[in-house]
């Protein structure tokens, strides 16, 4: 395999070219072991089911190095870092750090793209998964204060919330933050593969003009939104659970923008905005108190297909979400494949209604 480039054009590739090429990255998942092999299961799944490749205890190849030399060298030759964090600190080396915090203190010295997920509720592990030792309690929380002091974590309480925040989260820093990956060789710029991929993107191209072409025909008839639900006009939302029930919340359009907004950052498939939604919802009923974590802890949460659908239709209508087609190309029994998925991204105008929503205002 040969390396992807790094997204920004290197050797005169337009950046586009990575997303169709579906470049592979290692993952490293870091954590402690024994409290946490649901969750470092799922995390595994998580990743192969992503076509990348995991990196971490369950995978080291026996070998004659000392084992901080192997995790250093594995490590070094990641494209991202997962740091799992639980109610265990972990076996300790010479100095008293834990192996786990210092593969992550490593980790950020390398400068890897590094991504944290927190139990929501350290509180609530049951005592077998829990520090009883008070120094080790204080190392934990000293651990979990840097890491959330570092980055934008992610918090979990369950095995299926921590894999869908997994791929939430890496399919968002893969976009957001590309790095060198892996290519087949096959599919390094040959002539032919330089062809498919120059016609992808003339249609890609073309799609995008269609696209404009339906937001002035919208702009015509509402050039600035006039007249459409937004802001803190309230909205009914309803959704389904896996254990076949059903519900709905009463929220606003801003909240429901602000919780998808982050997803469209870059380009994201129609999966990735239904789990972002599933979570908004799973934690609005936490927080106004009609659920409690560990009633979700077993469940999925989707919004109704009808309502789904709903809230995308209107954020394209107010022009803060674009449709797009995302185009990658796979490989089935070593033929290759042209794949394509609808999908979203912010406008302009999106992004900018986002960042101000978010942004620090000056003391009146």
């Amino acid at each position: 395999m040969l390396p992807a480039g790094n997204g920004t054009g290197e050797c005169g590739r337009d950046p586009r070219y990575i997303i169709t090429m579906n470049p592979r990255y290692q993952i490293f998942i870091s954590s402690t072991f024994r409290d946490l092999q649901p969750e470092r299961q799922a995390v595994l799944e998580a990743v192969l089911e992503m076509g990348h490749f995991p990196a971490g205890m369950e995978v080291f190849p026996a070998t004659n190095a000392t084992p901080w030399t192997l995790i250093e060298a594995i490590i070094k030759e990641s494209d991202y870092y997962v740091v799992i964090i639980g109610g265990m600190y972990g076996s300790t080396d010479e100095n008293g750090v834990s192996y786990t915090e210092r593969e992550y203190d490593f980790a950020l010295a390398s400068g890897l793209p590094i991504l944290g997920f927190l139990h929501k509720d350290p509180g609530a592990i049951p005592a077998n998964f829990s520090e009883m030792r008070a120094g080790a309690r204080k190392r934990l929380e000293a651990f979990r204060e840097k890491v959330e002091q570092h980055h934008h974590c992610k918090y979990w309480v369950s095995a299926d919330e921590l894999k869908a925040q997994v791929v939430i989260g890496l399919t968002h820093a893969t976009r957001v933050t590309p790095r060198v990956g892996w290519v087949r060789a096959d599919m390094s710029e040959s002539p032919e593969t330089l062809k498919k991929l120059t016609s992808a993107m003339e249609e890609n191209a073309q799609l995008q003009n269609q696209i404009k072409e339906l937001r002035d025909v919208i702009g015509g008839r509402s050039p600035s939104g006039e007249g459409l639900a937004s802001g803190s006009d309230p909205v009914t939302l309803r959704f389904d659970r896996s254990d076949k029930t059903k519900g709905q919340i009463d929220t606003t359009w801003d909240a429901v923008f602000l919780a998808l907004a982050p997803s469209l950052m870059s380009d994201a498939p129609e999966w990735v905005c239904q789990a972002q939604l599933g979570q908004f919802v799973r934690a609005h009923l936490v927080v106004n108190k009609q659920a409690t974590p560990d009633e979700l802890k077993v469940v999925r949460i989707e919004l109704n297909e009808q309502d789904f659908n709903r809230v995308l239709y209107q954020f394209i209508a107010l022009d803060y979400v674009e449709p797009l087609t995302l185009v990658s190309q796979t490989y089935a029994f070593d033929r290759p494949e042209t794949r394509r998925e609808q999908g979203y991204r912010l406008t302009k105008r999106g992004a900018h209604y986002f960042a101000t929503r978010q942004a620090i205002r000056k003391p009146a």
